[in-house]
């Protein structure tokens, strides 16, 4: 009695489920960054150095591997260029992370409060999270939850990327 509801409902409902995208591997980080480019037949030529330096920056992270790109090629196109290389990426790397700390890393650690960011802080500095004022461990435990932090084993976390672990470190100096 329903086939036909269901049948017409389905795609928008597949639409809006969550996947999952993991890491890119490094040839998939390769297509990401050329394939959108020669869709549209744009005239940069990205090198292999420069994509061989995204991915070893971004460690194939979906989201990452896009911003970055993005302010690549705007930054590429500014100045009229027809091939990228490492050294382009290594020159312009600290604006980009500044504005992507701008952009996703801010929101992030403005979510955590003030003693999930010293746990924060004090995983970015490899230290262990008993040293917080507070109850480390539990915080660690709502900071997993928040996605920011990844248990590794028992009592020890890493931040989830080491992008954002550069954010919280530079963070502190401020």
């Amino acid at each position: 009695m329903f086939e036909a509801t269901r049948d017409v409902s389905e795609p928008m409902t597949r639409f809006f489920e969550r996947v999952p995208v993991g890491p890119f591997t490094r040839s998939d980080t390769a297509e990401a960054i050329r394939e959108p480019l020669r869709s549209i037949h744009y005239p940069l030529n990205i090198g292999e150095s420069a994509i061989d330096r995204i991915y070893d920056q971004t460690l194939g992270h979906p989201y990452f591997v896009s911003f970055v790109m993005r302010e690549l090629v705007d930054l590429a196109a500014a100045q009229n260029l027809m091939v990228m290389d490492e050294a382009f990426v290594d020159m312009h790397w600290l604006a980009i992370t500044e504005r992507l700390g701008e952009e996703k890393f801010a929101a992030e650690w403005h979510q955590a409060t003030d003693g999930e960011r010293e746990v924060l802080e004090l995983v970015a500095q490899n230290l262990p999270v008993s040293h917080a004022k507070r109850s480390g461990t539990a915080l660690a435990a709502r900071l997993v939850s928040k996605g920011l932090l990844s248990k590794q084993g028992r009592g020890q976390y890493i931040l989830y990327h080491p992008l954002f672990a550069d954010y919280v470190l530079r963070s502190q100096k401020l």
